[in-house]
């Protein structure tokens, strides 16, 4: 049935003019009442529209195209994100996580900590599709301690240790200038100078993970700063039959420092 718009002709009189005029005026109705859910305008809720202001809903990311939220009321890429020359921003406050938490490619973690001396990350890694797509993290930690001379930081893959699987070169300098540490661990390990006495220092540090799947060597690598050091660092994890499920867990080396404050961020790359 066509939509006749302004059905009623007040100054025009014909014969049978009510009963034809009604009858174009009901048909308008049904013709708009299709718009909503189950046709009933009562619900509140419109059906699906090919645009809004001359702009496509779309859950592929595109140019002039209106993305939807999900059910959280997020705008979540993660899906699509590959296929999309979009920038896609996200963050979770894992700070009170329980459990490991799967990040998506582009979204980043949060996690707050005060005065504790293990910090886990709560976070999941994926098995990597091919050996020739890792999967990449970048961890940016900052924490203020109280802190002897000693300023070690121990990270734990899986919140485990391996029985000297990994091989560690650092580079610190410290107020006797570049030290190198080159040997195997348990775990991952960086060293850097505080200074002396108990006074608070800020520590920074930019690492990466890069995890090629269980049955390749896995890569730990990065920086660290305090106010009176630097430490540069590239470790590889030889274990070629383990996988790298949990992402883990830090602290500082025990008989430096007791408890940790500050934050961590960790955003997956791919």
């Amino acid at each position: 049935m066509p939509y006749t718009p302004k059905p009623f002709n007040p100054t025009t009189p014909y014969q049978n003019q009510v009963i034809t005029e009604l009858n174009l005026a009901n048909d308008n109705f049904s013709i708009l009442a299709q718009a909503f859910v189950n046709g009933d305008p009562a619900t509140g809720k419109v059906l699906n529209a090919d645009k809004v202001n001359g702009f496509p809903a779309s859950q592929t990311p595109a140019p002039n195209t209106i993305l939807p939220l999900n059910s959280s009321g997020i705008l979540d890429l993660s899906a699509s994100y590959m296929k999309s020359d979009i920038y896609t921003f996200r963050r979770v406050d894992l700070t009170n996580a329980t459990s490991d938490y799967m990040l998506q490619v582009g979204e980043e973690a949060v996690i707050n900590f005060n005065n504790k001396e293990l910090v886990p990350f709560r976070i999941s890694i994926p098995e990597p599709t091919s050996a020739t797509t890792p999967v990449v993290y970048n961890i940016v930690i900052g924490i203020y301690w109280a802190s002897n001379n000693n300023m070690d930081f121990e990270f734990y893959p899986n919140n485990t240790t391996y029985a000297n699987e990994i091989n560690f070169l650092t580079f610190s300098n410290s107020d006797s200038g570049w030290t190198k540490y080159s040997n195997t661990t348990v775990r991952f390990w960086i060293d850097t100078y505080s200074g002396s006495g108990t006074d608070r220092y800020p520590w920074f540090a930019d690492l990466f993970v890069v995890y090629y799947g269980s049955q390749n060597p896995k890569l730990f690598y990065g920086s660290a700063y305090s106010v009176n050091s630097i430490a540069i660092t590239s470790q590889i994890w030889n274990n070629t039959t383990t996988a790298w499920t949990s992402l883990g867990s830090f602290r500082i080396f025990p008989g430096s420092i007791i408890y940790i404050s500050g934050m961590a961020l960790v955003r997956r790359i791919s």
